[in-house]
Order: C-alpha cells, then structure tokens, then sequence
C-alpha cells in the first residue's frame, strides 16, 4: 500500500486564528489517510520551503502568505506536489467582515483543491487512470490515497486522528527555542550585570514554558563588597506575532535566587541567601532568518524579601526586593 499524502502548510509567522480552521478543513477534503502539518519558521524561497518538506517526505508543500496580513483580506497560496518542478499560485479575496475562522477554512479547502488537481495532472502526464474518471480501478489497494471531492462538511470539521509516527523533526523545528542574552539590574546599590541560557517550548501557538538559568555579578560600593547572583528560572509565556519577522510577548517566572556577598578587606569573607522571587517581563522578537534572530526585553524582579548588607554588625546597604531588569540577546530555532 503506498504512502499516505502528507501535506506541509508554510506559513512563515506564529500561527493565527485562521489555522485551526485551515487545516481542519484541508484534512477533511483530502480525506482521512491525509497527514496535514503546519510549519511556522519563516521561508523566504522555494527551496528552503521544499528542504522543509523533504525532511518529512512530504509529497505536497503549500506556501500561504497574506499580502496585507493586519485585515487578511487576500491570501496568497502556493503549492508544489512531487514530483512535479512546477509550483502552482491562487489568490483569494475576502470581505471586511469575513471572520478569520472562515477565511481559514476557504483556504484549507482551496490549498485541498489545488493539491488534488495538481496529482491528477500529473496522474495523467503518466498515464496511470484517476479514480473518478473512465478506467480507473473501483478500489484501489496499491494507488494513491482516493482523491476525495472538496466539499464542506455539515458545519463541523471532521476528527482526524493524528498519524502514528509523526516526523518529530518537524515538530521541534516549531515548538522550541534557545536562548542567550545578557541581563542587567538595577537599584538599591546593588547593580549588577550578566547572562543566562535557556529553552523555550510552545505546545500550542501562542503559550509556552520556559526555563533558564544564569548568573549576574556586580558591586556595593558602600560596604565596599562585590556580589554574585545565581537564579533559575521558569513559568509561562505568551506570544502575539507581527508581520513575518516580528513578535511581542510576555511572560512571568518563578525564580530561585542566591545572593552572595564578598568583601577582602580587612578579612576577607563572604555570606550567601537564598530566596524565591518572580520575574515579570515584556519582549520583543526580530527574526533574522528561519533558524536566528534577535531577542530583548524589559520588566521586573521582585523577590520575596530584601537582603541586607553589614559590615561589622552595621547595616551598611541592602539588596532591595524590587529591580529593574533588561535584556538583550539572541535566539536560537532548531
């Protein structure tokens, strides 16, 4: 029995609310042997776009851009079925008051559409009958997937189960991101600088989780001290994407912190505190080409406590609960 279609929807930004419905209706037309992925690295040519599909086998990869993306009023479809060099286009016009729900599901059924014509062209060019017309087999046990008619269904898409062995490349292709950036703090004579690493994951579109951890150093002029912060970190997120490059976001952690305070004269020592704290921070994303970009952000620490700072039994400074915190960076899709 041959292989299963499995198509590749490119849409080259974060997902939007015309997805769901897009490949809801595009399983449902291509029938429910069909494997139907969404890609959402950004793809400037046709050969990234096929490399992106072969590392899945997919035999059909659909390009789908929006020419004004804040109304979403005319979309851009284009679509390449092996073996064939040739990429087919189409371009749909929406109404104003079009919801996007429904403009995904015209696009799915259009993108099903140009996918089944495409493999019967080619069907022909070979010779090889098509089901539905004069001589094609009745039941075909060793042809393609049946070319199933595009019709909507009744007002529900359909339940598709997902495939058995999903290309997991794919998927952490999408789903996860690293991270590495300096961040600066600021306030209450303990300003300190440094850097962290972390992963990101987003199992659905626009919310994720994130982990990281890093280390920040700096000084107290007033007892004459420098200081060392160990933190990890980790809590959700939540991204809006803008344009095919841009993206803004937010997200809160939940942070352990070790403050560590040393002072080498006249006797050199040092004291460490652990307390919990939460980060609150708003970013912004500028990808740079499918797989790098550049990240920043600015926000807030605020831990749950202050630690002071004495020399010789005196209270001399302190590390204030609340700072301010920025960062700066780079970010990593594999």
């Amino acid at each position: 029995m041959s292989e299963p279609l499995v198509l590749v929807i490119l849409l080259g930004t974060s997902p939007d609310p015309t997805t769901d419905g897009l490949m809801a209706a595009a399983r449902s037309a291509l029938g429910p042997e069909a494997v139907v992925l969404v890609e959402t690295s950004p793809v400037t040519t046709d050969t990234e776009a096929l490399a992106i599909g072969a590392r899945v086998r997919a035999r059909a990869v659909a390009r789908v851009s929006w020419a004004d993306r804040p109304s979403q009023r005319t979309a851009r479809l284009h679509v390449h079925v092996a073996p064939s060099g040739e990429w087919a286009d189409d371009e749909l016009t929406f109404l104003p008051n079009d919801v996007p729900s429904e403009k995904g599901r015209t696009v799915g059924y259009a993108l099903a559409t140009m996918v089944q014509r495409l493999e019967r062209e080619q069907a022909r060019e070979k010779g090889a009958p098509v089901a539905g017309e004069p001589g094609a087999p009745s039941t075909p046990a060793t042809a393609s997937p049946p070319l199933a008619p595009v019709v909507p269904p009744d007002g529900r898409d359909a339940k598709v189960e997902p495939p058995r062995e999903p290309p997991s490349s794919l998927g952490l292709a999408r789903d996860f991101d690293v991270l590495a950036y300096g961040t600066g703090a600021l306030g209450g004579g303990a300003t300190s600088a440094g850097g962290a690493g972390g992963v990101r994951w987003w199992p659905v579109s626009r919310f994720g989780v994130r982990a990281a951890v890093g280390a920040r150093a700096g000084s107290i002029a007033e007892a004459d001290a420098t200081t060392t912060t160990l933190f990890a970190a980790a809590g959700p997120g939540y991204r809006v994407p803008i344009g095919r490059s841009f993206e803004l976001g937010a997200r809160a952690d939940f942070v352990v912190l070790q403050h560590s305070v040393a002072r080498r004269r006249p006797v050199e020592t040092t004291r460490a505190r652990a307390l919990a704290a939460i980060d609150l921070m708003i970013e912004a994303g500028w990808w740079l080409g499918p797989h790098a970009g550049l990240v920043a952000g600015v926000g807030a620490e605020l831990a749950f406590g202050t630690t002071p700072v004495s020399v010789g039994g005196i209270p001399v400074a302190d590390i204030p609960p609340a700072r301010g915190l920025a960062e700066l960076g780079v970010r990593f899709r594999f």
